[in-house]
């Protein structure tokens, strides 16, 4: 957590909320900003980028605070998909749909299906203006990642607001 993330955590302290923070490999900053809330309050370390990094995330928070009320979607990275390299365009396009579009989907997944059988909680997902605007020539994939996520929360709203999902 760092930047927009810590001071979410730290509104989210102030309003007395339970957190799991997590992080990837910045342990003791994730640790200390857990510190500053709750005793309940941990964090945990999860890669975001691999396959089983979503579901082993949300596994150990579950478990870490008996239940889940909130998701925050706040991992992302602006990663460069340069056009004229065929090959780092590939992994720029892959690189930036896998963590800032694919694994949030899969975080709001396991959410949308606890949330919808406790009787509600809430998706909030942070996007960027690249996903309004586009972004540079350096960065299409990451706007469109973005832009992804912005419909997954319209589309999870609509069809899911009427089990106490809101996003």
């Amino acid at each position: 957590a760092g930047g927009i993330g810590s001071e979410i955590c730290r509104a989210l302290h102030r309003d007395g909320a339970r957190l799991v923070v997590h992080y990837s490999t910045q342990r003791g900053p994730a640790q200390e900003l857990a510190a500053e809330g709750s005793a309940d309050s941990v964090a945990l370390q999860a890669d975001l980028t691999s396959e089983r990094g979503p579901d082993a995330l949300w596994d150990a928070a579950t478990q870490a605070l008996g239940g889940i009320d909130v998701l925050v979607n706040n991992a992302g990275l602006w990663l460069r998909s340069p056009l004229a390299n065929e090959s780092e365009w590939i992994a720029g396009w892959d690189a930036n749909l896998t963590l800032n579009l694919r694994q949030a989907a899969w975080l709001t997944r396991r959410a949308v299906l606890d949330f919808a059988e406790q009787g509600g909680g809430a998706i909030i997902s942070i996007a960027s203006r690249s996903a309004l605007r586009g972004d540079d020539a350096e960065h299409l994939a990451y706007g469109v990642a973005k832009a992804g996520l912005q419909n997954l929360m319209k589309g999870v709203a609509r069809a899911y607001a009427h089990r106490g999902v809101m996003a």
